[in-house]
């Protein structure tokens, strides 16, 4: 989009300095727009990449805690494979 938008401020700076100067205020707002919403995605990723990890740590130590317990003690009336 920024290689587009640059090619037609290198077209309209032959028609005049006015068409030269809004074309390369439109690549800068282009960039400038794509760079935002990059540095959003980027921060959604880690939002959800920690919490994840959160959950992923969460289940191991349910694992652990289960695998700490008898057998026995994790039948009772209610679980129907035992």
């Amino acid at each position: 989009m920024s290689l587009i938008l640059a090619r037609l401020a290198a077209l309209f700076a032959g028609h005049g300095l006015k068409f030269g100067i809004a074309a390369a205020v439109a690549v800068v707002f282009a960039t400038w727009r794509s760079d935002i919403k990059e540095s959003g995605r980027q921060e959604v990723r880690a939002s959800y990449e920690k919490n994840s990890n959160a959950n992923a740590r969460k289940a191991d130590a349910a694992r652990r805690d289960a695998d700490r317990l008898p057998a026995g003690r994790l039948c009772d009336r209610y679980s129907r494979d035992c």
